[in-house]
């Protein structure tokens, strides 16, 4: 793992607010992203090689996530029951 970001992850205020770093990773990934895992470098660098080829000529101004599908803040922030909120 990059250093900046597991010194980032270790912080008290950062989303992991000082945890176990691999515990709260796990954790993350498989309650929070949809495919129950974080993307691979070779993944995220595999996205950037196809933006940058000919193959990708008719994308512009898009945001691509290559997150395996982490779920959107608004959603996390729902109480544990849908049913205290939506009808």
């Amino acid at each position: 793992m990059n250093r900046v970001i597991e010194v980032a992850l270790s912080q008290p205020h950062s989303p992991s607010a000082g945890q176990n770093l691999a515990g709260y990773l796990s954790n993350f990934s498989a309650t929070q992203t949809a495919l129950g895992v974080l993307p691979t470098a070779a993944q995220v660098a595999a996205s950037c090689v196809f933006l940058a080829s000919t193959s990708a000529n008719a994308i512009t101004g898009e945001c691509i996530n290559v997150d395996c599908g982490v779920m959107p803040h608004e959603i996390l922030k729902l109480p544990p029951s849908f049913s205290e909120v939506l009808p």
